[in-house]
């Protein structure tokens, strides 16, 4: 379900993840506070999301704009832009495997102090910035307008993510409770029916190609299936599910959002019912997004551990994980800056456009929020 902006402005990063939580000694298929639980995978999916997030919003422009769809330059875009479609679906799993574990020793009152600092002043800060930019590019923009885009989640296309975590805030103790009350069986049935709903809700509104309305008070409601889906798949064992029957589930919902969106396009062209496939409330994309939080959980659970490569790997994921919301704020702005400059992934015959313009945007975009880190004024901007 999306605001009225394109399928390309609902990609963002998991700002509401924090680390912790130990696990006790234990066997079985339920792994939540066995002894001490290594987490780095989770920290590996974020910065895998913040990477998929720029892919997305990168490809785009080739996506909806080059007239050829069996061109080179446009299937490989397809390509990259379906192939990242999980980053929602995962962002949000993350918070939810972490927020919604009951074993968190924490008040109401102590969780919303810790949290609306780190939401609030990035909110503030960024939708200043990104106003200030709608200005400097010469476009409209009242104070009614302001006010108008802020209740919306949309001072840029990128920032409904912000907003929408607001609501996932307000529920978590709620929801918090409920996880510690019900069963396993219960959790599962009204995680799924979630989910469904939604996705059926989001395939009618395509159809009838309309948009949902969305506002802070309403946009995190269709995301609480995938945000209870990360708590429930967190509990799982990594060896529950196979990899082979992951990797297929993944390859599935990969091909269906290639093949599908291609198809789509096709037949209507960028509106809604043809954007359908690139849904992150559509069944492949869900799907997706669920084998990959579970691939991760079970080949990411060593990571760090031993020497080499691997610890190595762990210590950048590491160092990275703490500046993915920064990323996500910067890169938006850093995409208009390479376009003044003549810089798009339009135009590259070879394919290569979107590559060539997301390693210069993600890599900036990671040494400005670093930069900002350093400064202690500036470090609440990006959520830290």
């Amino acid at each position: 379900m999306r605001p009225r902006s394109s399928a390309w402005s609902r990609a963002s990063p998991a700002s509401a993840v924090y680390l912790g939580s130990g696990r006790q000694p234990g066997a079985g298929r339920l792994r939540m506070n066995e002894g001490r639980e290594n987490l780095a995978w989770l920290d590996l999916l974020r910065v895998a999301a913040a990477l998929a997030v720029v892919v997305v919003h990168v490809s785009a422009a080739p996506v909806v704009y080059l007239p050829d769809l069996t061109s080179l330059e446009r299937h490989a875009a397809n390509l990259l832009d379906s192939l990242s479609r999980w980053c929602i679906g995962v962002f949000i799993m993350v918070s939810g495997a972490l927020l919604l574990d009951p074993e968190r020793r924490e008040s109401v009152p102590g969780f919303f102090r810790k949290r609306v600092r780190r939401i609030l002043v990035p909110i503030l800060f960024w939708s200043a910035a990104y106003f200030a930019l709608t200005l400097a590019l010469g476009r409209p923009l009242t104070p009614t307008k302001a006010l108008q885009l802020l209740w919306e989640g949309r001072p840029w296309y990128h920032m409904w993510y912000l907003f929408m975590v607001i609501g996932l805030y307000a529920v978590t103790p709620i929801l918090r409770s409920y996880v510690a009350r019900s069963g396993t069986e219960l959790r599962w049935g009204v995680t799924i029916l979630a989910l469904v709903l939604t996705s059926l809700w989001d395939l009618r509104l395509a159809i009838d190609e309309e948009h949902l309305p969305a506002t802070v008070a309403t946009m995190f409601v269709p995301y609480l299936g995938y945000y209870m889906l990360g708590y429930e798949l967190r509990r799982l064992a990594p060896i529950a599910v196979s990899s082979d029957l992951l990797w297929l589930g993944f390859g599935v919902g990969a091909i269906a959002t290639i093949v599908g969106s291609q198809q789509l396009m096709s037949a209507y062209g960028a509106s809604r019912p043809g954007l359908y496939m690139y849904e992150y409330l559509s069944p492949n994309v869900i799907l997706m997004s669920a084998a990959l939080f579970c691939l991760a959980s079970r080949t990411g659970s060593g990571l760090g551990h031993g020497g080499g490569r691997g610890a190595f790997i762990a210590r950048w994921v590491a160092g990275v994980a703490p500046l993915t919301l920064g990323i996500y704020l910067w890169h938006p702005m850093l995409i208009v800056a390479f376009r003044k400059l003549g810089l798009t992934a339009i135009g590259f015959e070879n394919g290569l456009g979107v590559v060539l313009v997301v390693v210069p945007v993600f890599a900036l975009s990671l040494l400005l929020t670093w930069l900002m880190s350093r400064i202690p004024i500036l470090r609440a901007a990006v959520g830290l």
